[in-house]
């Protein structure tokens, strides 16, 4: 039995015929696998959440109302913090204000009374232009 050697230059075309078909075959799939992660993510879109009513958020947990509760989830929603109604632990969660800190301002505000501005402010031992500059957009001033 004689055995024929392949020809060189038929098995190189099959080779490249064979690649190619390869190729085709890949992005193929990758189109189809794209279209179709396309339209499953279409489907499954949910619309844009409402904007959340924190009032009714504290109440349909069960909380209530209480202040130091609805100031830390203001913050924490990215409002602005009611200063003559957060306490020590509240003011904590403000970045540069501290124990110690917190604990001027809560005994700034028991010696004078409500905080009405950040003029009033500054006048706590502890925050200066550069602090109350920092934590301008982070408080409110409404007084009780």
């Amino acid at each position: 039995m004689t055995l024929h050697a392949p020809d060189k230059m038929a098995d190189g075309q099959h080779q490249f015929k064979d690649r190619r078909m390869l190729v085709l075959f890949l992005l193929f799939s990758l189109l189809v696998i794209h279209d179709l992660g396309a339209y499953l993510n279409a489907r499954h879109a949910s619309p844009a959440p409402e904007p959340i009513n924190t009032h009714v958020l504290l109440q349909q947990k069960g909380q209530g109302t209480s202040p130091s509760a609805d100031q830390r989830l203001h913050y924490f929603l990215g409002r602005p913090m009611d200063i003559n109604l957060a306490t020590s632990r509240d003011l904590e969660l403000i970045t540069g204000i501290g124990p110690g800190l917190a604990r001027k301002i809560l005994d700034f505000r028991a010696k004078h009374g409500c905080i009405h501005n950040m003029k009033e402010l500054q006048q706590v031992p502890g925050i200066g232009n550069k602090m109350s500059r920092r934590l301008a957009s982070q408080l409110r001033f409404d007084c009780p």
